[in-house]
Formats: C-alpha cells, sequence, structure tokens
C-alpha cells in the first residue's frame, strides 16, 4: 500500500518548483512514481526525492523526463533556472579565457558568433564575455554549458569559480549525469 504523498513547497526554490512540476506532469499523464520510473528506467524512490526537492536531476534525467511527461521543453527550462539559481547565489562567476574559442573549435563553429547562435545567447554578449570584458550571468552560464551538454565536472572546467569550497549541504549533486 503506497503512502499518501507529501505536500509540496513550490515557492522555496527554483528546485523545488522543479519538483512540483515533475508531480503535477506525472500525476496529470495517471502515472505513479513506480511507473514512471519503471518508463524512465529510474527508481520510484529516486522520482520521489526529485518531487520532493530532496535530489536534483541531472540534465540527462530532465531531458528524459520531459520527454516520457510530454513536458516539450518545460522541465528543462525548470532545470535551466535551478541551476542558474544555484551558481548565482554562489561566487563571482568567470569563465576561464579561451573556452569559447576552444568549443568553438571543437564543434565546428567557426567563431564565437558561431557559439552564441548555437547556444542560443545574444552574439554581443559572448564576444564581451570571451574577451573579458564582461562576467558571464549565472543564466548565460547555465544556457552555454546546456547547449554543449557538458557535466558538472566540465562546467567547473568552463568556469572554475563555481567549484564550491564546501558543498552547500548534505544532498549528492545530480547536475553531473
Amino acid at each position: 500500500m503506497s503512502q499518501p504523498e507529501r505536500m509540496l513547497t513550490p515557492w522555496v526554490s527554483p528546485l523545488h518548483t522543479f519538483g512540483a512540476e515533475v508531480r503535477r506532469r506525472r500525476v496529470a499523464a495517471g502515472l505513479s512514481q513506480e511507473r514512471l520510473g519503471v518508463l524512465t528506467h529510474h527508481s520510484a524512490a529516486l522520482i520521489g526525492r526529485i518531487e520532493k526537492a530532496e535530489r536534483r536531476a541531472s540534465l540527462a534525467t530532465t531531458r528524459i523526463l520531459d520527454r516520457t511527461l510530454s513536458a516539450n521543453g518545460a522541465l528543462v527550462s525548470l532545470w535551466e533556472a535551478a541551476f542558474a539559481y544555484r551558481i548565482h547565489t554562489g561566487p563571482t562567476l568567470r569563465m576561464r579565457p579561451g573556452v569559447i574559442e576552444e568549443l568553438a573549435d571543437a564543434q565546428g563553429l567557426g567563431d564565437v558568433e558561431g557559439v552564441a547562435e548555437y547556444a542560443g545567447l545574444e552574439r554581443v554578449m559572448v564576444r564581451m564575455v570571451a574577451a573579458g570584458l564582461r562576467q558571464p550571468s549565472a543564466t548565460f552560464i547555465a544556457r552555454f554549458c546546456t547547449a554543449f551538454d557538458l557535466g558538472l565536472e566540465q562546467v567547473f572546467e568552463v568556469a572554475p569559480s563555481l567549484r564550491p569550497g564546501d558543498p552547500p549541504d548534505d544532498t549528492p549533486d545530480e547536475f553531473a549525469d
């Protein structure tokens, strides 16, 4: 027999909003946590912890949930917002010099303008960050890393200032795939 679902608190943080939206869409689809877990190849316990904001979903898991729940990118957008919130509340944001040009070359995008188009970022902003004339915003880094599907360690290589000294809580970090 299943337990009654705990009341969610989506107003607490973007991570809580994400979890509440996963639950809302799951319930609207008529799925139990167990069934959603089977469909996404995850445990029911993980689905429950994501819904209660006790665990962060990875980008890969978020994309699977988004597809399975027919969210049309809404869950990925909420994940990006939670990611941006998390890094925005941290230290001053800096990107490693040359990283934009390196990714442009590695992805065959030509130059920083190609990176801007690929990542859906403003060209002027990408040029200014690449030239070191402006610090990137949390949203900029979140979109940049999402567009290039970077895991947490790769994000730290791109923006070393994001590497935490001590984690803010004892919850495992699930932004890495």
